[in-house]
């Protein structure tokens, strides 16, 4: 599986993008919004 990371952010509200490559050669987003910064 490979999993590129195509947007990183630090701030709350900032997302987080990846891109995700199975061995099957399926291809999916995972997206995630941070929500809280807990130091």
């Amino acid at each position: 599986m490979t999993v590129t990371c195509q947007r990183a952010g630090t701030a709350v509200g900032d997302e987080f993008r990846f891109d995700v490559v199975t061995v099957g050669g399926l291809e999916g987003e995972l997206c995630v919004v941070i929500d809280a910064v807990i130091p």
